[in-house]
């Protein structure tokens, strides 16, 4: 069957309309992303962990933005520049929010299930960065450069430029597949790490329903059991650089201390995903960053439900295009830039209270803003150090000896 344009069966109120929608989201977003990455280079105080995520996926936004920006105004030539640089940063940029979104899920994953260190972690950036943007660059450029009986694979997709009706299918197979493969791939480690903080609360609920009497007993008597074998932490004294040394350790009575200290960690760790008033710092660091991985996943339902749906219905009926099914993707699509922005603004709004009142009294005062003297010189950005300043990397260090506890 020859392939119908689906763009001839929307109305041009309905096409205006839809980009005009498409036009203002991106700019919102366009906005957002550059305060985002601006705000991150300028101040040091805000590349902490959990903004580095943000900024690492921001430039995907912008571009992104930038193609949703363009709207359908390349429809008219599809073989024109315009059309195709759509298309390609359509391609490739819109889908690496998803594939960051995965990144820090996985993140989480590393740090309550394999007891990686801040410097383990940091390791990881580079690979990231890699796989994040390299692996939906391979479509984007294929389809960039392929021909086939002259036409060009990016085209009239209603919306805007995109793979045309001629490779319908290959919308499910270079974008919308692999994008769902990461996005369920993040919920299944969100639901592990939910399991494990289940167990943990059952785990606390038995200490707390158990005599403390029986407790210590149960407990004195498994350590003499076991007095032979090495401890699990390093005790004050312990070397561990290449000399050898001896640590000698005393079993006296087990007291009802020791029992308050062992259901007071089960406490600490519970509360880390739950109230982070009375946290440690450590522990508020390890809480944002969880906050934000699953925020960040949790926007990026919001932006590929919609979407998909439409394909969907653009695979099954694709001389009948939905209009409301349109303007649902044409809103979320282009706003991922605002998404991660509104998370950026709620983890930190205490740091930027900080910043506007350092300013404003600045100000006043007839000064720079700011950090303008002692920050400006760290806008040059080491991508293999981000969010892991010396102050950074102690909070971490303290977070995963706590975890691995």
């Amino acid at each position: 069957m020859a392939p119908l344009h689906a763009t001839k069966a929307l109305s041009r109120s309905q096409d205006l309309a839809i980009e005009v929608i498409e036009r203002i989201g991106s700019s919102i977003s366009m906005a957002c992303v550059l305060f985002l990455m601006s705000t991150f280079l300028a101040y040091r105080r805000l590349r902490t962990p959990s903004n580095t995520l943000l900024f690492s996926a921001s430039p995907a936004n912008l571009f992104a933005g930038i193609a949703s920006l363009i709207g359908r105004a390349g429809l008219s030539r599809p073989n024109a520049t315009t059309c195709q640089v759509q298309g390609f940063f359509l391609e490739w940029f819109m889908q690496a929010d998803a594939w960051w979104a995965c990144a820090g899920a996985l993140n989480v994953m590393l740090v309550f299930f394999y007891r990686y260190n801040a410097e383990q972690l940091r390791r990881l950036n580079p690979i990231y960065w890699l796989i994040c943007y390299g692996i939906p660059a391979i479509p984007a450029v294929f389809s960039l450069i392929f021909r086939k009986n002259g036409k060009q694979m990016y085209g009239d997709a209603t919306l805007w430029c995109w793979y045309s009706t001629n490779y319908i299918m290959v919308r499910l197979y270079a974008y919308y597949i692999p994008i769902w493969v990461v996005v369920s791939l993040a919920m299944i480690i969100y639901t592990l790490v939910g399991i494990k903080i289940h167990r943990n609360n059952v785990l606390l609920h038995s200490i707390q329903a158990t005599p403390l009497s029986n407790l210590c007993s149960r407990t004195f008597e498994h350590e003499i059991a076991y007095s032979a074998a090495p401890p699990r932490w390093s005790l004050p004294g312990e070397n561990d650089m290449n000399g050898a040394s001896t640590v000698t350790i005393s079993a006296p009575p087990f007291r009802l201390g020791h029992c308050a200290v062992l259901k007071s960690m089960f406490v600490t760790f519970l509360n880390i995903w739950q109230d982070d008033s009375n946290l440690s710092p450590s522990d508020r660091t390890t809480m944002a960053y969880s906050r934000v991985a699953f925020l960040f996943f949790a926007s990026n339902l919001i932006t590929w439900v919609p979407a998909s749906v439409n394909r969907v219905y653009a695979l099954l009926h694709p001389a009948e295009p939905s209009f409301s099914l349109n303007v649902f993707a044409a809103i979320v699509l282009p706003l991922q830039g605002l998404w991660n922005c509104i998370i950026y603004l709620v983890v930190n709004k205490t740091l930027f209270k900080e910043i506007f009142r350092e300013w404003k009294v600045n100000m006043q005062r007839g000064r720079k803003a700011p950090d303008s003297t002692t920050e400006s010189r760290d806008i040059e950005v080491d991508f293999n150090d981000l969010g892991q300043s010396d102050e950074d990397e102690y909070k971490m260090q303290d977070l995963l000896e706590a975890l691995r506890g």
